[in-house]
């Protein structure tokens, strides 16, 4: 289970619950979304997509802890 957030000014990465990089994406403005696949569409997933939820405002540390549960719990992953 992977979740990103990004506050417009910083990104984090969490993979099953747990952080695994946060960063400055500097130059590398967010110009859109792109599932499934790299931004430029050379490198397709090639995988499963479950589920995909998208907010229009940034979520607290509970609110991303709440969502990550509901998705261990509904996808059978042990959170750390």
């Amino acid at each position: 289970m992977a979740s990103m957030v990004y506050n417009g000014a910083s990104s984090t990465l969490r993979i099953d619950g747990a952080e695994v990089v946060t960063g400055d994406p500097g130059a590398n403005a967010m110009g859109g979304i792109t599932v499934g696949t790299w931004f430029d569409q050379t490198s397709p997933w090639d995988g499963l997509i479950a589920e995909i939820a998208i907010f229009d405002r940034l979520l607290d540390a509970a609110e991303i802890g709440q969502m990550e549960t509901y998705l261990a719990t509904r996808y059978g992953v042990t959170l750390p």
